[in-house]
């Protein structure tokens, strides 16, 4: 377990060096963790039914209702 840290810790710190990023890369990898997090929340959200629209609750169609309408 010792080990794992050490190792963890020499990571850490060799992340304050300081690095040249292309603006194109940088860029794509903005847009990579965007939609990893629009991803992210379309998984994790609570799955519910939504009905977009004015139906003000007479929109209520029976099923021989909407067999007519087909």
């Amino acid at each position: 377990m010792g080990m794992i840290i050490e190792k963890m810790q020499e990571f850490w710190d060799s992340l304050d060096t300081e690095t040249v990023v292309n603006k194109k890369v940088l860029f794509l990898e903005l847009l990579v963790c965007v939609f990893a997090g629009v991803l992210a929340g379309i998984i994790i959200s609570p799955k519910k039914r939504v009905m977009i629209g004015c139906c003000n609750g007479d929109c209520i169609i029976e099923e021989t209702e909407q067999d007519e309408i087909e």
